[in-house]
C-alpha cells in the first residue's frame, strides 16, 4: 500500500506526461485526466477522469444506437418508395434517385462489446458462528519468525481485507489459513463443517494440462454443484461455447489463473482465501467478481493491491506490520487516508527514528512540561484542521444544492451532463469529506485527554 501512494503522489505532482495500464480503479481515478480505449482493434481518446469515460461510454453508445436506428429507420423508408413505385414510369426517374440516395447514407457500425457476465457465486456449505480461530500463533519459515502472537477469530460473514506493506507477512498469514503452512507456535481451529478454498499466484501451476477448461473447472467442485453451473461459472469468466474444451496446456497464463479461480469458487467453501485474485483478470472481470464476492455470505480473508477490490468487498480491516497483525477499526478508505495524511503517515518515520538509541535516550529525557507543550501544539494544529474541513464540507453541501436544482429545473439544459458529473465527483468528495472530519474529532478527544 505504501509503495503505490507513493507512485500516485508522484505522478500526481508529475509535470511531464506519462502513459500506464492499471486494472485498479482507484488508482486510474488519483492519477489520470485522460483515458486511452483499446477496443475491437480500435484506440479511442476520452478526456476527464475515469469516471467521466463511463459516464462518456454509455452516452456515446446510446446516440450511436440511435442514430443507427434513425438511418436503418430511413434505408428501409427507401427500400419501400423504389419497391412500390419503381416499376412505374412516372415514378422511375424519383424511385432511382432515392435509390443512388442509398450509398450516401451514413455506415454506422456498432463494434460487438467486449464479453462480459454476472458471476452466481454458489451459496456456502453452512456452518456455525465461529468460523475458525487462531490462538497465539507465530508464524514463519525454520527459525525466522515473520508474525508473532497473532489472535484472530473469524466468523461467519466476515469479509477481512489483510492490508500492510510488502514483505509484512500477508501472504504468510493466509498460507497459515488455508492450512498450507504450519504454526511456529500455536495452534489454528477451524469450526463446525469449515473447509476452505484457497487461492494463490501458483494455484494455476497445479492445474492438469491434459485437462479441458471444463474438466478442471470441476475437478474440486462440491459434489452438489451440476454441470450447468459449471458452464454458468465459465462463461462469467470468459470461457464460452467451444472455448471450455480447450486443453489446458495451450492456455496463457491468465486463463489458467481463470481456470483456477474458477476450481475455487464452485468448492463452495464456506471460508475463501484468497491471495491477489485479481491478477491477470482484466478489467471487466475484476468488476464483476468484486460485486460477487461483495455479496458471499460465507467468509472471505483477502489480500490485493486493488484497492477499489478490496475497498469494496472488505467489511473488517487487519493491519500487518512489525511482526503484528493488528484490527483496525475503519473503513478501508480511512485506512488509506491515515496512510497517506493520518497517524500512520509519520510511522515509518517514527519507527525509524525509535531504531537510533540516542534518539530512545532523548526522549526518556522528555519532562512532563515539555510534553503538555508538545499535545497543546497538535491539539492547535487538529483544531486548525477541524475547522478546514468544515468549511470544505460546507462549500461541497451548497454547491451540491444549486447542482441539484439546476437539474430540477432544467432538465433539457445542454450542460446536463457536466452537472451530473460534477455532481457525482462532489459526492464521492463530500463522503470522503466527512469521514476525514470525523477521524479529526476523535483525534482532537484523544489529545485533549492527554492534557
Amino acid at each position: 500500500m505504501e509503495s503505490l501512494l507513493a507512485l500516485e503522489r508522484f505522478l500526481q505532482d508529475y509535470r511531464g506526461a506519462f502513459l500506464l495500464i492499471s486494472h485498479d480503479r482507484e488508482f486510474l481515478r488519483r492519477t489520470t485526466d485522460h483515458i486511452l480505449e483499446i477496443e475491437s482493434g480500435s484506440i479511442i481518446k476520452f478526456n476527464g477522469s475515469l469516471d467521466d469515460y463511463f459516464v462518456q461510454k454509455d452516452l456515446l453508445k446510446t446516440q450511436l444506437a440511435a442514430r443507427a436506428l434513425s438511418v436503418e429507420e430511413k434505408r428501409r423508408e427507401i427500400l419501400d418508395f423504389v419497391a412500390r413505385f419503381g416499376a412505374k414510369a412516372s415514378k422511375a426517374a424519383q424511385a432511382q434517385s432515392r435509390l443512388k440516395s442509398l450509398d450516401r447514407l451514413e455506415k454506422i457500425e456498432i463494434k460487438t462489446a467486449p464479453k462480459t457476465a454476472v458471476i452466481r457465486l454458489p451459496e456456502p456449505t453452512r456452518t456455525g458462528k465461529l468460523v475458525a480461530t487462531l490462538s497465539e500463533i507465530n508464524l514463519g519459515y525454520g527459525e525466522t519468525v515473520v508474525l508473532q502472537d497473532v489472535t484472530l477469530a473469524l466468523e461467519r460473514g466476515n469479509h477481512l481485507a489483510v492490508v500492510g506493506v510488502n514483505g509484512a507477512g500477508k501472504s504468510t498469514l493466509l498460507k497459515a489459513l488455508a492450512g498450507k503452512l504450519k504454526p511456529l507456535k500455536g495452534e489454528i481451529k477451524y469450526g463446525y463443517q469449515v473447509s476452505v478454498g484457497y487461492y494463490a499466484q501458483h494455484v494455476s501451476e497445479e492445474l492438469n494440462p491434459e485437462k479441458t477448461v471444463f474438466q478442471e473447472m470441476g475437478a474440486k467442485a462440491h459434489p452438489d454443484i451440476t454441470q450447468q453451473q459449471i458452464l454458468n461459472l465459465a462463461g462469467s469468466l470468459l470461457f464460452s461455447g467451444d472455448e471450455v474444451k480447450k486443453p489446458v496446456s495451450i492456455l496463457s497464463g491468465g486463463e489458467k489463473s481463470r481456470v483456477a479461480l474458477g476450481q475455487i469458487l464452485l468448492q463452495k467453501a464456506p471460508l475463501l482465501v484468497l491471495d491477489e485474485p485479481t491478477n491477470h483478470l482484466d478489467f471487466q472481470t475484476v468488476e464483476v467478481l468484486t460485486q460477487a464476492l461483495a455479496k458471499y455470505t460465507g467468509t472471505v480473508v483477502v489480500v490485493s493491491h486493488d484497492r477499489s477490490f478490496i475497498g469494496r468487498i472488505g467489511n473488517k480491516i487487519l493491519e500487518i506490520h512489525d511482526g503484528r497483525v493488528d484490527h483496525y477499526w475503519g473503513s478501508y478508505d480511512e485506512y488509506v487516508w491515515s496512510c497517506q495524511k493520518g497517524m500512520f503517515a509519520t510511522r515509518n518515520l517514527v519507527c525509524r527514528e525509535d531504531e537510533r538509541p540516542e534518539k530512545k535516550a532523548d526522549f526518556k529525557k522528555v519532562n512532563v512540561k515539555e510534553e503538555k507543550k508538545i499535545i497543546e501544539k497538535a491539539l492547535r494544529k487538529a483544531e486548525r484542521e477541524r475547522f478546514e474541513l468544515e468549511d470544505k464540507l460546507g462549500w461541497q453541501q451548497t454547491r451540491m444544492r444549486f447542482l441539484n436544482e439546476k437539474l430540477t429545473h432544467n432538465p433539457n439544459h445542454l450542460e446536463i451532463k457536466n452537472w451530473i458529473t460534477e455532481l457525482g465527483t462532489l459526492q464521492k468528495e463530500l463522503e470522503t469529506t466527512e469521514r476525514q472530519w470525523i477521524i479529526m474529532v476523535e483525534k482532537i478527544e484523544k489529545l485533549e485527554k492527554k492534557k
